[in-house]
């Protein structure tokens, strides 16, 4: 795990030492630099796979024509090394990056095809002036670029492209009220920034001659339909090639149960591991005992993390929309910082998470079920139709469960009451609504499949978003087995009854973690998420002050009137969503104080 930054087909950067800087958080281990004719990158490294100097980047080819800059892991690197060396291809390091190299001088971007991990790569031909960037097929890492006249400049951060080319960050109006009104921020090639953009998830982008072009790699949709009876060999693969490291690994264990599959199997591979766990005083959805109780039962040791959640911490709220460079609709951004800051601190810099299992086997009941429901129910399947209905009703209760099947089956009934009753009371004059087009509904043929693709093309993308950029605050690489590519084609490729039984989601994750494990009880626990009191943290003067002084407000993205009402809202208690809704406007107003 690293951090990149480059420009190509100018003159130098403005200040490349001050670039690569910025990025010193995300790789504390080395700093290097690649300049030459047109061409200047920079590289912090966070050493994880053969920790030795011969690796440290930009890395350049034995000829000097290649150079590579590189963030991510390839896990499979082992065996296409094997692959390479039957070639002819030598090697002089044990670790991925060369193996990156390499595998894109014998195959050219197919080459990201066969790789099974996540990365952005940037790759410069020095003779034929040349870059390839290239991003990982789900955006686990992220890739900024710029065009810079006839040039262009890429980057991990966007601030890191503002500094190697001197040209200041302006905020998108457009990503602001699409945020505001979606609480999305997986926009396909756009960024919180005017002219700035990112390198699509599965796409490479090639630069020559001044002028770029973007191809795609990879399809999530049209996959092959899978069979449920791969699950536990891929799932176990996937784990055992995320334990490849050189260094201590940890385990984020939340007590549910994508990471306390993760923690099993581990150790069935007789993987040697910490697990930390997040203990919320004050919060009865707190599952630190038991997940303490299950990591004691496979006999490994673990690290209780002690969080005061009850009052919001305004400052580093801040810091960490600095550090995101734009809000967040999440509040479990502020636990997860400290799980992390607490995992470096104990000496590990890889941790293990479950990031991409709701969305890939059906974890949000609520988002799926009525999209199931709508499917069977359109095609006559009237017993599976009722199934979806039970689950969905034993999930939730009834006026929630109408709430979010409403939502999902006229998304533009639903937006259209955020414009005028909801989140929109708080958009000032200077937002437009109108630009911002209705959430599209899915196609109800592929039923709850087309949802789950869904949440995985434009909800997993805001939480990868935070999970680098907190994991790399702190120099910890972030690894998410269930984000493996086989895993993501298989959960979104099974009949999606499969995935719910008894009115419980994820039924096969379960059923494999209780074929694993004799503590299970784990596994039959309904889910619950990081413990977040959001609506106590909204109750606060201060918050509101800092949100009605905001600059914000003072160039009317923010209206402060409607903010105002809906703060008087919030506290008499009219709605949970209003809180939620505070959280995502409090980021705007830290974002625009930052960068408006």
């Amino acid at each position: 795990m690293c951090g990149i930054v480059g420009v190509v087909g100018r003159d130098a950067p403005v200040d490349l030492n001050a670039a690569i800087s910025s990025i010193r958080d995300r790789g504390p281990d080395s700093r290097g630099e690649f300049i030459g004719p047109g061409v200047a990158i920079g590289h912090t490294r966070l050493a994880i796979v053969d920790i030795d100097d011969r690796s440290n980047q930009p890395f350049v080819s034995d000829d000097g024509r290649w150079a590579l800059a590189y963030n991510g892991e390839v896990y499979n690197y082992p065996e296409l090394r094997e692959e390479l060396e039957s070639l002819g291809y030598a090697f002089t390091t044990t670790g991925d990056t060369e193996v990156v190299l390499q595998a894109l001088l014998a195959w050219g971007t197919a080459a990201f095809r066969k790789f099974n991990g996540m990365w952005a790569v940037a790759l410069y031909d020095s003779a034929d002036h040349h870059l390839i960037l290239s991003r990982d097929r789900f955006g686990v890492k992220p890739l900024f670029y710029r065009s810079v006249g006839e040039g262009l400049a890429f980057g991990s951060t966007c601030g890191a492209i503002a500094l190697a080319t001197g040209l200041p960050l302006r905020p998108s109006i457009t990503a602001t009220t699409d945020f505001l009104l979606t609480s999305s921020c997986a926009w396909t090639g756009q960024t919180w920034f005017e002219s700035i953009h990112e390198v699509p998830a599965g796409h490479f982008l090639e630069w020559k001659g001044g002028h770029h072009i973007i191809g795609r790699y990879y399809h999530l949709e049209g996959q092959q339909a899978a069979d449920p009876e791969d699950l536990a060999e891929l799932f176990m693969d996937s784990v055992k090639i995320r334990l490849r490291s050189d260094v201590p690994i940890g385990v984020c264990l939340s007590g549910g149960v994508d990471s306390s599959l993760i923690l099993a199997a581990v150790s069935r591979l007789g993987g040697v591991v910490t697990a930390y766990t997040v203990r919320s005083d004050g919060l009865p959805t707190s599952e630190h005992r038991r997940a303490e109780q299950f990591a004691k039962s496979l006999g490994i040791a673990t690290v209780t993390v002690d969080e005061s959640v009850d009052q919001f911490d305004l400052k580093d709220f801040i810091d960490l929309t600095r550090t995101l460079e734009g809000p967040s609709a999440s509040p479990a951004i502020l636990p997860f910082s400290k799980l992390m800051a607490a995992i470096k601190l104990d000496g590990h810099s890889v941790a293990l998470d479950g990031q991409g299992a709701d969305e890939a086997f059906m974890g949000y009941l609520e988002r799926t079920a009525p999209y199931e429901i709508a499917y069977n129910l359109r095609n006559h399947e009237l017993a599976k139709a009722a199934a979806s209905i039970r689950a969905l009703a034993s999930f939730l209760p009834l006026g929630a469960a109408a709430a979010y099947t409403l939502r999902c089956w006229l998304p533009g009934a639903f937006s259209t009451y955020q414009r005028r009753r909801g989140i929109g009371l708080a958009m000032g004059p200077s937002l437009d609504a109108r630009h911002v087009p209705l959430n599209p509904r899915p196609q109800w043929a592929s039923g709850a499949a087309c949802a789950s693709q869904k949440l995985v093309t434009q909800s997993l993308p805001s939480l990868l978003r935070y999970s680098d950029r907190l994991s790399m605050r702190h120099a910890v690489e972030g690894r998410q087995p269930f984000m493996d590519y086989r895993l993501m084609e298989l959960g979104i490729g099974i009949d999606p009854s499969l995935h719910m039984t008894n009115g419980r989601s994820k039924a096969l994750l379960r059923q494999l973690g209780m074929g694993m494990v004799k503590e299970s009880e784990v596994f039959a626990r309904p889910k619950l998420g990081f413990p977040t009191p959001v609506a106590n943290w909204m109750d606060n003067r201060e918050v509101e002050h800092y949100v009605l002084g905001s600059k914000a407000v003072e160039v009317q993205i923010i209206d402060g009137p409607g903010v105002a009402r809906l703060f008087r809202k919030a506290r008499k208690g009219e709605s949970a969503a209003l809180s939620v809704a505070l959280f995502r406007v409090c980021g705007v107003a830290a974002f625009w104080n930052e960068y408006g």
